[in-house]
């Protein structure tokens, strides 16, 4: 029954005793002798005893939450879970659209670059500066080209901030 490691064989039947509650007044008289001639046994008994007393005061002094409050913190936990489960597929619908929509923007230039007549559209872009030279100089002059180089700088800018809001977790 003792560990052979330990000095007595004794040490294990007091310290049961002692942490169930049974020692001194509800053991053998042999085995309260036995503690008080050895040495091993009474510094095992002294430890262990102090040890219980611990416990039992940390247990009384231990302040429980009230079952409603256990409840409360129960249901508000099992709220966040269920909220963060429901998110999860609009999330993952979200982070799809967004990586479609970049790699639609990304793909449209160069599938128009490759589907274009450079030579046809050159031709008729040098026909219509010859015939408007004057009118399109005049237009280009004024806001327009301010504008459209002000709206692509935009969208330059704004283009990770969607995409960050978009793709964020929160």
């Amino acid at each position: 029954m003792a560990d052979p490691g330990n000095g007595c064989p004794h040490e294990s039947e007091i310290v049961t005793a002692i942490t169930s509650g049974r020692w001194p007044s509800a053991v053998e008289p042999e085995l309260r002798e036995h503690a008080t001639s050895c040495a091993t046994c009474r510094e095992v008994a002294d430890l262990a005893a102090m040890l219980r007393d611990d416990q039992i005061g940390l247990c009384r002094s231990a302040e429980v939450p009230s079952s409603s409050q256990v409840w409360w913190r129960a249901a508000v936990r099992a709220r966040a879970e269920a909220q963060r489960a429901a998110a999860r597929p609009i999330m993952i619908v979200q982070r799809v659209a967004a990586v479609g929509a970049a790699a639609l923007m990304a793909a449209a230039p160069i599938w128009l670059v490759a589907r274009t007549d450079w030579a046809a559209l050159a031709t008729e872009i040098s026909a219509v500066i010859g015939a408007r030279g004057t009118e399109i100089a005049a237009g280009l002059s004024g806001g327009a080209t301010f504008s459209v180089v002000l709206a692509f700088t935009a969208c330059a800018l704004f283009a990770p901030v969607v995409l960050y809001l978009l793709l964020s977790d929160d």
